[in-house]
């Protein structure tokens, strides 16, 4: 049901292409909208069972300075990643399709693509992913495959095959970043991250084309060794600390204690 809504959204955000910048933003907000609603209905946030089924927590206080670590290692990773493979002629000689830089010139288009990359994309995709799929995914077969799966998921529903090997990787990091702070928020603003990284870079730089200076194959290749490495171990930093006590009060003595809450 996730993956089918996640396709709906697709197809109606993409609409935006063919119609005014003005209009545009009323037309993705509108769908945005009725997208989270229909991940909230089912049960509702009104409860912490649901709250943590859903992952709509806070973030802990301890990992709000590995995640303002990780986010630029994010986007610099994802890029450094594009970079190498385009080089080797593994994937698009550009992180953003032509008609999005076109789209971006008209009138108001720079706008309405910041609200749709930076702003509802990583909002509906981590409902969708690290909400509806990898949650329930965790509890059946655990979080290694529920992350793993999930991320391949991700990077097909995107439906850009150049672009599959960054989105695995990247779904892998956001999955994990939801699973140790419990909360789809965090996920959230690494995704963030990442999108700003690539709209910045593809807005300031959209004829540069690495497959036409194979040199920065070996500095992107550093980079993104240094990034994986740096993650590896602010990773392992935020997990620790996002350990917190359970607000046992907030649960009903009634349920027994969501897994989330372990």
């Amino acid at each position: 049901m996730a993956a089918l809504l996640f396709f709906l959204w697709q197809v109606g955000a993409t609409a935006f292409l063919v119609i005014p910048p003005r209009l545009a933003m009323f037309w993705l907000t509108a769908v945005a909208v009725m997208f989270l609603w229909c991940h909230a209905a089912p049960q509702g946030w009104t409860t912490a069972r649901a709250r943590a089924t859903a992952r709509v927590r806070p973030v802990p206080r301890g990992a709000w300075p590995w995640l303002a670590v990780l986010a630029p290692v994010m986007s610099a990773g994802a890029l450094a990643m594009w970079m190498l493979l385009t080089s080797l002629h593994l994937a698009h000689d550009r992180p953003l399709p032509r008609q999005i830089l076109e789209y971006g010139d008209r009138p108001g288009g720079t706008l309405v693509l910041v609200m749709l990359i930076a702003g509802l994309a990583p909002l509906t995709e981590e409902f969708a992913f690290r909400g509806w799929i990898q949650r329930p995914l965790e509890r059946r077969f655990g979080p290694a495959w529920a992350i793993g799966v999930t991320a391949v998921l991700f990077a097909l529903a995107h439906f850009d095959p150049g672009g599959v090997p960054i989105r695995v990787i990247g779904g892998v990091a956001l999955g994990y970043t939801a699973w140790v702070t419990r909360s789809i928020w965090a996920g959230m603003l690494l995704h963030f991250a990442w999108n700003v990284g690539v709209l910045a870079f593809g807005g300031t730089f959209p004829d540069f084309e690495p497959a036409t200076h194979p040199r920065v194959a070996l500095p992107a290749a550093l980079v993104l060794a240094l990034s994986a490495a740096v993650f590896a171990r602010a990773a392992a930093r935020l997990r620790r600390a996002s350990r917190r006590v359970p607000d046992l009060h907030l649960l009903s003595p009634a349920l027994p204690r969501h897994p989330d809450d372990a």
